[in-house]
């Protein structure tokens, strides 16, 4: 049977075990972060580049048969649109299916490495209004000004400001999916 002192003893000892082992996993997992790069947040219209070979998305693409073209261009605002930097440019990723192969290659090439201590930044997009612009279902390529709301984080994520911006969206068709192959913030 064990005494009061012993029971004790034992108490502060397990505790500071488990003390030590949640601060021990906390380090691990501060250390092992990658460098969060920082997303431009206007980005401009870019030429298109080399096609590149891209790793696979996860989303699905977007066919005629699920959403028109207009969707296309609404979600492709949303995807891009939204960011983190405790995150490496998944937002270009998410849009892969989206875009056309050589668009893609030229957002692909304005991914880069930031140095660390950079301060946070988080954007959430929301699209407030699609208007075609121009291009027909006819001819495949069709424009649409996108309008949208940025919920803008910097410093910290309880430190928001609300944006408002309009962006440029030209859809193809290729084959039987609407692609993204011009976008342009204004």
């Amino acid at each position: 049977m064990m005494t009061p002192q012993q029971r004790r003893n034992w108490s502060v000892g397990a505790i500071a075990i488990i003390l030590l082992l949640v601060a021990l996993l906390l380090i691990l997992l501060v250390f092992k972060r990658p460098k969060a790069p920082v997303v431009p947040e206007v980005q401009e219209s870019l030429p298109a580049q080399d096609v590149r070979e891209a790793p696979a998305a996860t989303v699905q693409p977007v066919t005629p048969s699920v959403a028109s073209a207009k969707t296309v261009a609404s979600t492709f605002v949303e995807r891009f649109g939204t960011y983190s930097s405790d995150v490496a440019f998944t937002n270009i990723e998410e849009v892969q299916s989206l875009t056309t192969p050589e668009y893609y290659a030229t957002l692909t090439s304005i991914v880069y490495d930031v140095l660390d201590g950079v301060e946070y930044r988080g954007r959430t997009t929301r699209v407030l209004s699609v208007e075609q612009t121009g291009g027909s279902e006819a001819e495949g390529r069709m424009s649409f000004l996108v309008s949208a709301q940025h919920e803008v984080s910097i410093g910290s994520r309880t430190n928001t400001t609300i944006e408002y911006q309009k962006a440029d969206v030209v859809v193809e068709r290729r084959g039987e999916a609407w692609l993204v192959s011009a976008f342009n913030w204004q």
